[in-house]
């Protein structure tokens, strides 16, 4: 039979292969990484050769939302970091307890709520339109931006993104801050005038403000949570989030711990502890990702008797379409659940696209000068990159791994049958965690993953151990000289040491030769 291929059927298949073979060979990687029409893309660039790539969109709930961020250090290397990345509820409760409101649920803040922008309010930027309005401010600072972490502050070149939302009696300014460090810091700015007051002057909710008789305005919690959808790299379901606590140990110094989360959960932050959370590309210490150091959590206001959510600060989910907003949720997606509580049903993140939720609250007693025209307040938190770029923490382009350090005995003494409990200490001036390993140990006794070497020495002689620790990078180690004695060989028979004593002790005796006396001390040093 012959086969007789058309021009007409040919070229579509030429054209494909082309096709093919230029998503395989192109080294242009991050324009064909986004994908979003034109006029909802942002790409921009640094003074030191760092820049991002992104998509916006304006929702009638949240209004502003950023997707498909990739972030370009000045080394030209392209990651992509985050998938979606929006503010999912602006919770404001009262200390009464009476109202409640979920201003993005129950208002929103797109659509009519959002204010047209002027030139003078974005000074030195560039207004785009949202519905043929100009409503979102894009601007670049000259470098002398800075965000705060628990390691300092620093100061960067910054792409700036913010829209202006009336609700009510609040403006609420959205604003999102993208470094050239690659850290990211979301944050919400809000004025405006008081709302509501109590007839009683004494209430222990409020306060009585001058010009205002027999009533008290009441305090009340802005609780602003937002919904990170991390997709570090090349895959968005290899993520890892891990919690990173501080334990308080004997000595009084802390031991740094990172725990990996392996079903969705609830966290509170617990000051004693330092707790941080990270999330990163793998588990390697050197993989790409983030810190969140939670810097403000004097202003939380729970009451699980009403709202169990209240009593946490960060969450962790597998994604979810229709897990979009952290409460009230079941008004637009009955079949998720209502509650981000709801979302949390031990449901493993194991080689799953992982969801972050993050709580900043701020507590607002009024104030004389509020009762007309509120202060502005800001509130919000850094997603401080890591491993991204050579300004980064963890990046091996800023400094050298330092090898751990561990100290061990030089020489240990026991006998069989003694129960053996030796604790090394190991410190990584980088503060990574470290691996302990050993060799050579005697018969019976191991290494536990803390660095306590236990067990009963079973079998007598000398051994010389060597114990390890490492970083990842790095591996240093110390020698122990470590003799076990069995006291009880020979029916209570003269050690054989002794044995070949005599004879020198016949021979000084009788010949006037000079031996030093043994000493087990003395011996034990010079093995």
């Amino acid at each position: 039979m012959q086969v007789r291929f058309e021009v007409k059927f040919m070229l579509p298949l030429l054209a494909g292969v082309c096709w093919l073979l230029g998503m395989l060979f192109s080294t242009d990687t991050s324009a064909a990484a986004v994908s979003c029409p034109d006029e909802y893309r942002i790409t921009t660039s640094f003074d030191n050769g760092a820049g991002w790539d992104l998509c916006w969109q304006s929702k009638q709930r949240e209004n502003i939302v950023l997707s498909d961020i990739h972030y370009r250090n000045a080394d030209g290397v392209v990651t992509k970091v985050i998938g979606s990345l929006r503010l999912a509820q602006l919770h404001v409760t009262y200390d009464d307890n009476a109202i409640t409101y979920n201003d993005v649920t129950q208002f929103g803040l797109g659509g009519g709520y959002v204010s047209i922008l002027d030139a003078s309010e974005c000074p030195d930027g560039e207004l785009i339109e949202i519905n043929d309005s100009p409503e979102l401010c894009m601007q670049i600072s000259e470098g002398d931006d800075a965000f705060q972490s628990t390691h300092g502050a620093r100061l960067t070149q910054t792409l700036t993104l913010f829209s202006i939302s009336q609700v009510g009696a609040y403006s609420y300014i959205v604003t999102w801050k993208l470094h050239d460090d690659g850290s990211i810091a979301p944050s919400v700015g809000a004025a405006g005038a008081l709302q509501r007051t109590s007839d009683d002057e004494a209430s222990p909710h409020g306060r009585a403000l001058e010009g205002t008789e027999n009533k008290s305005w009441l305090s009340h919690t802005h609780n602003y949570y937002w919904r990170i959808d991390f997709d570090l790299g090349d895959r968005a379901t290899d993520d890892v989030v891990s919690e990173v606590s501080f334990e308080t140990e004997a000595d009084g110094g802390r031991k740094r711990i990172v725990t990996p989360f392996l079903t969705e959960a609830a966290r509170a932050i617990n000051p004693l502890k330092m707790t941080a959370w990270q999330v990163s590309d793998s588990m390697l210490e050197t993989a790409a990702g983030y810190s969140i150091e939670p810097l403000n959590y004097g202003h939380r206001h729970v009451r699980e008797d009403i709202e169990d959510f209240s009593a946490f600060d960060f969450f962790v989910t597998r994604h979810n379409d229709c897990e979009r907003f952290l409460s009230e949720n079941s008004k637009y997606f009955p079949q998720c659940g209502d509650d981000i509580l709801q979302y949390v049903n031990n449901e493993s993140i194991v080689d799953q696209d992982i969801v972050v939720w993050h709580r900043i609250s701020f507590h607002h007693v009024p104030r004389n000068e509020d009762r007309s025209h509120m202060h502005s307040h800001w509130d919000g938190f850094v997603m401080q990159s890591r491993n991204l770029s050579a300004t980064t923490p963890g990046h091996t382009g800023v400094v050298a791994n330092v090898p751990p350090v561990v100290v061990a005995p030089r020489s240990l003494l026991h006998d069989v049958n003694d129960s053996v409990e030796v604790a090394l200490i190991a410190h990584d001036p980088d503060g990574d965690p470290v691996q302990y390993s050993a060799a050579g140990l005697p018969n019976g006794i191991q290494l536990g993953p803390d660095g306590v070497l236990r067990g009963i020495a079973t079998q007598s002689g000398t051994y010389r151990a060597v114990v390890s620790a490492a970083d990842g990078d790095h591996t240093s180690s110390a020698s122990i000289q470590w003799r076990v004695e069995d006291k009880s060989s020979g029916g209570g028979a003269l050690p054989p040491l002794l044995w070949m004593l005599i004879p020198l002790v016949f021979l000084r005796h009788h010949a006037g030769l000079r031996v030093a006396p043994f000493s087990r001390s003395a011996d034990l040093n010079t093995l």
